[in-house]
C-alpha cells in the first residue's frame, strides 16, 4: 500500500490591480511569500522588469502550509479589486526561488487546477468591483466574503483539489488570475 505523498505548499498570489494602493487583492490563503514581511506583497499585474513572472520575485516566508497529495486546499483571497470576476488557475511548481533574480529563469509551473469565470467573484450587474467593508493588518481593503464558492456579489473562496501523483517535498503553489473586465493583464 503506498503512502500518501505530502508536500510543503507556499502560496504565491496572483494580484488585482484597479488604480490606488487600497483597492487590490491578493490569495491570503494559503499564505503567499511576502504577505505579512517586507517588502509586503506586490499589487501589481505582471510586467517584465518592473514585476516579474513568477511572483514579482518575491520568495519569503514565514508559514509554509502542510498539505497531502490527493487532498485539497483552502484558497481564499483579501481584497477591494474583483474587476468583475474573470478565471484562475492554480498551479505547482517544485523549482525553488533564488535570490538575485535567477527564479524567473528556471521556474516550471505545471496547472494543477482551473476555474473558468467566477474567480475570484460573480456579480449580478456590471459591477467591477465590490464596496470595502474592513481592512486588514497591513492596511489593505477587504470586501463581503461569501465564505463558499458559488456566493453571487461577494469574494469566493475555493477547495483545490491536490493531485494524488504530486511527490513529497517543498512546492510553490501559484494563482494566476485574468481579470474579466478592464486592462487584460495577468495577475500572480
Amino acid at each position: 500500500m503506498m503512502m500518501p505523498s505530502v508536500f510543503s505548499l507556499t502560496g504565491r498570489v496572483a494580484i488585482l490591480l484597479i488604480g490606488g494602493a487600497s483597492g487590490h487583492m491578493i490569495m491570503n490563503s494559503p499564505t503567499p511569500y511576502n504577505l505579512n514581511i517586507q517588502p509586503l506583497l506586490q499589487v501589481d499585474p505582471l510586467s517584465g522588469d518592473s514585476y516579474p513572472f513568477p511572483c514579482h520575485n518575491q520568495y519569503g516566508f514565514t508559514t509554509r502550509t502542510l498539505v497531502e497529495a490527493g487532498g485539497s486546499t483552502l484558497v481564499n483571497f483579501t481584497g477591494g479589486g474583483q474587476h468583475g470576476g474573470g478565471s484562475c488557475q492554480f498551479s505547482i511548481t517544485y523549482d525553488e526561488p533564488v535570490n538575485g533574480g535567477d527564479w524567473n529563469k528556471s521556474a516550471k509551473f505545471k496547472t494543477i487546477y482551473s476555474i473558468i469565470g467566477g474567480c475570484p467573484a460573480v456579480f449580478t450587474d456590471e459591477t467591477h468591483n465590490l464596496a470595502p467593508v474592513a481592512m486588514d493588518k497591513n492596511m489593505r481593503q477587504d470586501s463581503q466574503h461569501c465564505g463558499n464558492d458559488s456566493g453571487i456579489d461577494c469574494i469566493r473562496q475555493f477547495m483545490v483539489p491536490i493531485p494524488k501523483f504530486l511527490k513529497n517535498g517543498p512546492a510553490t503553489f501559484a494563482w494566476t488570475w485574468f481579470n474579466k473586465l478592464g486592462n487584460k493583464e495577468m495577475y500572480m
